[in-house]
C-alpha cells in the first residue's frame, strides 16, 4: 500500500513506528484501514466526528479513557474502523509497553496475527 512506507504526519508523537506497523500488517490492518480510521486534526473536522468521538467516550476503573473509533460507514458495524479502541495511558504504562514491544512483536509474527491482545500504536 502507498502509506506502508511512509513517516506519520502529525502533531502526535508516534512511538516504534515500524515495529506497529508490521505487528498491524501481521493483524491485516493496513496503514491506509490505521491511518482512516482516525483524523489528522479534530479541529478540521465537524461537529460530527467530534460528536462520535465524544459519545464512544468512557472512563475505566483505573481513570484512563476509552475512545472507540467508530465506523464511518453507516451501518458498517463490521469494517475495519469500528475495532479500534484507544486508551489513555499514563508515562509508566507507556514505559511497560514500549519495554515489552521486542518480545510482542516477535510473538506476533510467530502467531501469524492470532493473539486476544492487539496493541496498533503508542502515540
Amino acid at each position: 500500500a502507498a502509506l506502508d512506507g511512509l513517516q506519520p504526519r502529525s502533531a502526535a508523537l508516534h512511538y516504534e513506528v515500524d515495529a506497529f506497523r508490521t505487528i498491524r500488517q501481521s493483524f491485516g490492518v493496513t496503514s491506509a484501514m490505521y491511518a482512516h480510521a482516525f483524523p489528522h486534526d479534530l479541529s478540521e473536522l465537524g461537529s460530527r466526528w467530534r460528536q462520535r468521538l465524544k459519545e464512544s467516550m468512557s472512563e475505566g476503573a483505573s481513570g484512563s479513557f476509552f475512545y472507540r473509533v467508530l465506523s464511518s460507514a453507516r451501518g458498517d458495524t463490521a469494517g475495519p474502523s469500528s475495532r479500534f479502541i484507544v486508551k489513555q495511558i499514563t508515562e509508566r504504562e507507556k514505559r511497560t509497553l514500549m519495554a515489552m514491544l521486542p518480545a510482542y512483536l516477535s510473538y506476533v509474527q510467530s502467531r501469524r496475527g492470532r493473539s486476544l491482545i492487539q496493541y496498533f500504536g503508542c502515540h
